[in-house]
């Protein structure tokens, strides 16, 4: 099995210790990254995207792979619910490339500090256990449609380029982990969702008159995808979601071309801001992580 890159959020400064300590202790595969403890009762877009940066620093060291080459990693996310609605934010930054693991912390009893923050990490764990079980389960599933079905599977569909349709695969696959049953299951119900999208006469994902066409192994896929060490213009999103999707690793140099009708407008949202496609183009290459081309 590969190997698991962990990363928690939300945890109060006292509960990082010990709950890192457990996930250390009980599981062999696991490779927890350093994380920032939350001083506030919210999540912030700030304590977002400075979790994410401290994330991404992390992972050199731990994900190896050539140059052009699929990562060798699956990446979850355990965070802590918030009834407020601001786990939008972290939600936001990490609900593509990672699969998050909802978890519930009760309300601060009246024993001593240390006493309390124990009891959380342990009951903490305790929901990891059966979570974290559901979400390998879910990641098989998911690396199998990334490995063998990347050409027709709905699970790469460039978000911002695709349009708010994908938003039902996105919530598919992230609310599967709490009530996963099987992998056949779970593959079913992706197949429920990925028929009720926009398709074309052959069965290729459509979005208004843009046709989603995936480029198969065998016709040659000449995709570019930075890497966390030699970035150029891209940030840290556009490489980690250049290589993995819902937590599992994908092919970088896999791409979509897209015919591009007469009339079609020649600017798109890419991955790091807009690209205008020079006039005469008669398609765009557009990543699963909106690079465009």
């Amino acid at each position: 099995m590969p190997k698991t890159i962990l990363l928690s959020a939300g945890l109060p400064t006292g509960v990082v210790g010990p709950f890192h300590s457990g996930l250390k202790k009980g599981y062999s595969n696991l490779h927890v990254l350093e994380t920032l403890p939350m001083a506030s009762e919210k999540y912030t877009p700030r304590y977002a995207r400075d979790l994410y940066h401290k994330a991404v620093a992390g992972l050199p060291e731990i994900v190896h792979a050539d140059v052009g080459s699929p990562w060798d990693s699956r990446f979850v996310v355990l965070y802590i619910r918030k009834s407020d609605g601001s786990e939008r934010h972290l939600i936001e930054r990490f609900g593509l490339e990672a699969l998050l693991i909802p978890l519930v912390m009760g309300a601060l009893g009246k024993a001593p500090k240390k006493h309390q923050s124990s009891k959380m990490a342990n009951n903490l764990l305790k929901q990891t256990k059966r979570l974290l079980g559901n979400a390998q389960g879910v990641l098989s599933s998911v690396a199998l449609q990334l490995k063998n079905r990347d050409v027709r599977t709905c699970l790469l569909l460039p978000r911002a380029n695709y349009g708010a349709e994908f938003e039902k695969v996105e919530d598919f696959v992230q609310e599967a982990v709490t009530d996963f049953d099987s992998m056949e299951a779970f593959d079913s119900g992706l197949k429920a969702v990925a028929d009720r999208l926009p398709k074309d006469s052959e069965h290729r994902f459509r979005s208004g008159e843009l046709v989603f066409r995936g480029t198969p192994r065998a016709r040659g896929r000449h995709g570019s995808t930075p890497t966390l060490l030699a970035k150029g213009d891209h940030d840290d999103r556009c490489v980690i979601r250049g290589h993995i999707r819902f937590g599992a690793p994908y092919d970088p140099k896999f791409h979509y071309d897209c015919d591009l009708p007469q009339n079609h407008s020649r600017r798109f949202t890419s991955c790091h801001g807009e690209h205008t496609l020079r006039r005469g183009r008669t398609h765009v290459n557009i990543a699963p992580n909106d690079n465009v081309r």
